[in-house]
């Protein structure tokens, strides 16, 4: 698996709810999206799969999203989701929930 090359950029100056994502990896390069919708949704085999709606912000003359190949377009929902995992993964994992029994700010 390679390595997720984003930048998560948050403007203080804005009144931003959600934070956005450039992608920095090569192929979808300067790409800004935000995640709008995050759900967990579980099968009958109690595994949960992730889900998720996002909005393109940016993307660079060079990107046309809108005729991507459908291998493209998977690659890029599939790195999109990886990304979430990841930024859910670290958010979690900072938490010290055994001291903290206040609510998240996930």
């Amino acid at each position: 698996m390679s390595q997720l090359q984003y930048d998560v950029l948050f403007d203080e100056n804005v009144d931003e709810k959600l934070a956005r994502i450039k992608l920095t990896d090569d192929k979808f390069c300067g790409i800004v999206y935000r995640y709008d919708v995050v759900s967990f949704q579980e099968s009958e085999n109690d595994e949960a799969t992730l889900k998720f709606d996002y909005e393109i912000l940016e993307s660079p003359d060079n990107i046309d999203l809108d005729s991507l190949t459908e291998e493209d377009h998977s690659q890029f929902e599939t790195t999109l989701g990886d990304i979430l995992v990841e930024i859910i993964t670290e958010a979690t994992s900072s938490e010290n929930r055994a001291d903290d029994t206040g609510k998240s700010n996930l």
